[in-house]
């Protein structure tokens, strides 16, 4: 039986590891995060749960809606609205459904992982092509984080094919320690950041925002998005905010301390949520970064082979000109397609 490591346990990885174990491939899967989901994340503060990264997704591709079928059929998504309105009341509708997973959107990614060896808190650190296929070092920890250490020694697994879906400068880097080539293309992929707010408001008699709960925000510099967590069904009991700020301001104020993003993010994020009608108590307040959160220069093709002596290749939400879930998606089954044949 061929073996696969696929480094990143996100959506694209997990979708490519269902693919290949489908296949009759042994799959390994290996993150350096707690547990599986990446950007599909759902934190809980006490009884209060908020997904602080995807909020939802959108089905355009004939394969991915097939794929949101099961899904929908295993209960694990179901449809939300077909899109959001601005804070000024222009409708988001455009014919395209948008899909939220039913308790929380990690909850997608523990499905998608059922039955796949993940190993997590495991940084890859390097790939070696010995013409049988590939050793790979693996660390224990989150070396990812500035001035992380690893936490044990080294480990190295065997697999005959190698899967890279973290984001593109993580994968660049892995491939320079191990001295691989990188493609030219890679290297002008870019991603915009984003600071995440979750806001709770445990008070509230209902969801804070009329229906469907979520609202675009234009013409704010700061604050690009606000979604009422009740609506989305993950409370039953007060209701949490999730404020998004918009890329570039993020990108600008990224390397400050989170005192000082929250010192100034919270202030405009509350005269947004008043300006929505949100009048409610405050709680806790928290901030989530994502440095890779959408990619703003992709790859045009779905995944990219290395060329290597070994299969090696390179997926995720930055190839094939489709941000976010459904591109993330479609580039880790190409991937696999790429290596079954």
């Amino acid at each position: 039986m061929p073996s696969v490591l696929i480094v990143g346990a996100g959506l694209s990885g997990l979708a490519c590891a269902r693919a290949m174990r489908m296949a009759d491939w042994a799959v390994t899967v290996v993150d350096k995060g707690r547990g599986v989901g990446g950007r599909l994340a759902t934190r809980r503060l006490g009884t209060a749960a908020f997904d602080t990264g995807a909020q939802f997704f959108t089905v355009r591709d004939g394969a991915f809606a097939a794929a949101v079928a099961e899904w929908e059929q295993a209960g694990v998504v179901g449809r939300w609205c077909d899109g959001f309105p601005t804070l000024d009341g222009v409708s988001g509708a455009d014919g395209h459904p948008r899909y939220r997973a039913l308790g929380g959107m990690n909850r997608l990614a523990k499905h998608l992982a059922l039955g796949i060896e993940v190993r997590d808190q495991r940084t890859v650190t390097g790939l070696t092509g010995d013409g049988a296929g590939w050793r790979v070092t693996v660390q224990p920890g989150d070396l990812a984080k500035p001035g992380a250490q690893a936490s044990g020694p080294a480990e190295t697994l065997r697999a005959d094919a190698v899967v890279v879906t973290a984001p593109v400068p993580q994968a660049i880097a892995l491939l320079e320690r191990s001295a691989l080539s990188v493609d030219p293309a890679l290297r002008q992929v870019r991603y915009d950041p984003c600071f995440c707010l979750l806001v709770d408001l445990p008070r509230a008699v209902g969801a804070v925002l009329p229906a469907p709960g979520g609202v675009r925000i234009e013409h704010d510099p700061a604050i690009g998005w606000l979604c009422s967590q009740r609506a989305k069904g993950l409370r039953s009991e007060g209701d949490g905010l999730i404020v998004h700020a918009r890329g570039g301001w993020s990108a600008e104020r990224y390397e400050h301390e989170d005192a000082t993003v929250l010192a100034e993010l919270v202030p405009a994020a509350r005269a947004v949520w008043e300006r929505a009608g949100v009048t409610d108590e405050v709680g806790e307040i928290h901030l989530k970064r994502w440095r890779y959160s959408l990619p703003t220069m992709s790859v045009g093709a779905a995944c990219v082979r290395v060329a290597t002596t070994g299969p090696l290749v390179l997926a995720g939400d930055a190839f094939g000109d489709r941000p976010r879930m459904e591109g993330a998606w479609l580039s880790g089954m190409a991937a696999a397609g790429m290596l079954v044949g």
